[in-house]
């Protein structure tokens, strides 16, 4: 299953230089959220791995949870309101800082 992927990855987060997720790291967490392929991660796409992920960790995400993520998510999506790669690298990576996943948060973007 991708969101095993998912999972994974962003279990084994650690803080790297400027940015807490590394390009390597976030390309391999994109692809497993693009679950249709097409370069891109769709807002159902995100809420389902999201989803996922919250339960791997036994979490169950707020109403402030899920504003900071449409906030932040659509943002960095632009016009299209999808997140291609880069944009959902830099997302992952203030995910990564708000939420203090593994380590990170200790950091300034």
């Amino acid at each position: 299953m991708k969101f095993a992927l998912l999972v994974a990855s962003a279990a084994a987060i650690q803080i790297q230089g400027d940015a807490c997720v590394s390009n390597k790291e976030a390309g391999a967490i994109f692809n497993a959220v693009d679950t249709n392929g097409n370069g891109q991660v769709s807002k159902d796409e995100l809420v389902k791995a999201l989803k996922a992920y919250a339960k791997s960790r036994d979490y169950e995400p707020t109403k402030e949870d899920w504003a900071w993520v449409a906030k932040s998510a659509y943002a960095d999506a632009g016009a299209d309101k999808t997140l291609n790669r880069a944009e959902f690298t830099k997302w992952v990576n203030q995910f990564a800082n708000h939420f203090h996943i593994d380590g990170c948060g200790n950091w300034s973007l």
